[in-house]
């Protein structure tokens, strides 16, 4: 369509503004109703003075990234999308696995329950892999994580306690100098700065 024939579509500013505001249709959905591409679409929506929302031009279902909702937050958790969820923040983001562990029980979460990751895998979040805890006990959660290493002495089943040895272990391997022991700061060895006369 030329711009003189776009230019003779019989529309309105009380029909646009109806169409956008009223009914709450995207600039694409008025395109297509009066048979114009969204580029002529917008002609006539800024020629009329009527004011649209840059933001509202596309839904985000029907924009090319959308995903259903889902992302992945600066946390490494996968946060979704879902505006009227009683557990949902102001921008309408909910985390998945406190939603499925939600879903599991069958109620809200309490601001004092957290969910765990079993495997420490933040975007695993099978049920299986989840385990509801409070406050209080979620970082004890986390220490046996990082300690569960075994000795890594053929035939000690003791765990890990630093170097990948048990403390057995490593108290014999420091007492035979296997172990580098760090020397304390030595003042003579420090550069110092001359000053010419």
């Amino acid at each position: 369509m030329s711009e003189a024939e776009c230019d003779r579509v019989p529309v309105t500013a009380e029909e646009l503004d109806f169409l956008y505001s009223g009914l709450g249709l995207t600039i694409n959905e008025c395109a297509v109703n009066y048979g114009l591409s969204p580029g002529r679409m917008n002609y006539q929506f800024k020629k009329l003075g009527v004011k649209t929302d840059f933001y509202r031009r596309q839904r985000r279902e029907e924009r090319y990234n959308w995903n259903g909702g889902r992302s992945i937050n600066k946390y490494g958790y996968i946060v979704l999308c879902i505006p009227n969820y009683p557990g949902a923040d102001k921008r309408g983001r909910v985390y998945e696995h406190r939603y499925v562990m939600e879903q599991k029980i069958g109620r809200s979460l309490e601001t004092y329950e957290y969910v765990h990751h079993i495997n420490g895998n933040k975007n695993d979040n099978r049920i299986e892999n989840l385990e509801l805890t409070t406050r209080y006990k979620h970082p004890s959660l986390h220490t046996h994580v990082a300690n569960k290493g075994m000795c890594t002495v053929v035939g000690c089943g003791d765990t890990e306690s630093a170097r990948g040895l048990c403390k057995k272990h490593y108290r014999i391997a420091w007492m035979n100098n296997l172990i580098p022991v760090k020397k304390p700061w030595n003042k003579g060895s420090a550069l110092k700065c001359s000053v010419k006369s």
